[in-house]
């Protein structure tokens, strides 16, 4: 089944890259082919029959004078063009790096021959459609269809309308395209006064710090476990900790998730790429999975609080996280039995609410939540210390195997801050750079 499921999937790859490779192979690939193979023949491109001479044509070129010339011109011309090119765009790119003076107004010429094409090529459509002499009409006629008259409307506007709206085009689009660096350049007021970040990490085997570390683009691929955290992050084995390390320093910065962070007045949670997260945004580029797993057939006390969870207990979770079925009404039939639950604190306080409000609707049931990490839940399910496991990260793919799953809640990854801090937005790349080391002082995070 794993190999089929492999080979479908790298159908469906190649699949994506073929529209592409196609023309790739038949314009470039094979002429390529082609020429050095003809390279290695007498063929004189017009006579049907050829010799294969082998080398001879490169003692020919290489004993030819006016080739070193061609290669010395060819050199002297790449390095006349592609040294100036680098180097004025790299001193550009400084210069909308840079707030100055006239800064606008460099922006708006910088961008103007990006958008002065559209407006050239709007006005050869107009004269393609021109009524009386465009070039489509002319068609229509020779083919004695009727002249386009659906576009005569647009023509009789008035030209000063018409230039006014374009003016207003060029001028909106480059200004949308400045704003974007303007806001990467912009310095946080007071920021530079917090001084060394002091960074706030979960533990190895965090479900929260897996799936931060993938999604921030610091994780090892070629380790399940291993992710470029920095060496000297302050380690907290659960969100509480994360919660209390950075409510009681100005300077910490920690993850944790949204569904606990957003209601603490300790911290402030940042958004990540202009996108806040606890309002169940689709753009927020930090969200994640809470799994339930288990291992073998379920009991029936553990059935109906599946059932449970899949049903009305969507309303518990849709007042923090986001919910994955749509919310039904529930009747127990009181089956009695001990559920015990392990993993992830991210996913725990969800259980425990859960657990709660099912155990009032079935006195008969006892559910235990007891919070340690993603990696121990779905350890101790496999080894059957435990009935169920809460994951927060990504299940491997030997783990499928193992275990049966099932996604009850959608959570996002939230970004905090000491509630002192001045900061109120950061991007991935910032994230990724702080996380790893590479930045290491508040004041360095806009440079």
């Amino acid at each position: 089944m794993k190999k089929l499921s492999n080979v479908i999937r790298a159908g469906g790859i190649l699949g994506f890259i073929l529209p592409a490779l196609i023309p790739l192979a038949v314009f470039w690939i094979y002429p390529i082919c082609r020429s050095l193979f003809i390279s290695y023949t007498d063929w004189d491109y017009m006579s049907p029959s050829y010799h294969f001479v082998f080398f001879d044509n490169f003692k020919r070129l290489f004993q030819d004078p006016r080739f070193y010339e061609a290669l010395w011109n060819t050199l002297l011309f790449s390095a006349g063009t592609l040294i100036p090119t680098l180097a004025g765009g790299l001193f550009l790119a400084l210069l909308l790096q840079k707030a100055f003076r006239g800064s606008g107004l460099f922006k708006f010429i910088l961008f103007s021959p990006w958008i002065t094409p559209t407006v050239a090529v709007s006005i050869v459509w107009t004269w393609i459609y021109n009524p009386d002499t465009g070039l489509a009409n002319e068609v229509l006629k020779f083919f004695h269809l009727p002249a386009l008259q659906w576009i005569s409307e647009m023509i009789n506007m008035k030209r000063k309308g018409l230039l006014t709206a374009l003016i207003v085009s060029m001028a909106v689009t480059s200004l949308a395209g400045c704003k974007n660096t303007k806001k990467a350049q912009e310095k946080v007021k007071g920021l530079d006064k917090l001084g060394k970040v002091h960074v706030i990490s979960r533990e190895e085997g965090s479900g929260s710090r897996n799936t931060f570390a993938e999604l921030a683009g610091f994780k090892d691929n070629n380790s399940s476990n291993q992710d470029n955290t920095l060496e000297g992050a302050e380690i907290a084995e659960d969100t509480s900790s994360v919660l209390n390390k950075v409510g009681s320093d100005p300077a910490a910065i920690g993850y944790g998730s949204a569904g606990v962070m957003v209601s603490d007045s300790q911290v402030k949670v940042l958004s990540v790429e202009g996108t806040a997260a606890g309002k169940k945004d689709a753009r927020y580029p930090l969200s994640r999975s809470f799994y339930l797993v288990w291992n073998g057939k379920l009991t029936s006390v553990e059935d109906e609080f599946l059932r449970y969870i899949r049903s009305a207990g969507q309303e518990i979770v849709g007042q923090s996280y986001v919910t994955v079925s749509k919310q039904n009404s529930f009747l127990s039939l009181k089956p009695k039995g001990k559920i015990m639950i392990t993993g992830s604190t991210s996913v725990g306080p969800l259980l425990e609410c859960l657990a709660e409000e099912y155990m009032k609707q079935n006195p008969r049931a006892s559910i235990k939540v007891t919070q340690t990490d993603s990696g121990d839940g779905i350890n101790q399910t496999i080894q059957g210390k435990c009935d169920m496991g809460m994951s927060s990260r990504e299940l491997r793919d030997s783990e499928k195997e193992l275990l049966n799953y099932e996604v009850i809640a959608r959570d996002e990854i939230a970004v905090i801050v000491n509630a002192a801090n001045p900061l109120n937005d950061i991007t991935m790349d910032q994230l990724e750079a702080v996380y790893t080391g590479k930045t290491t002082e508040w004041k360095a995070l806009y440079r």
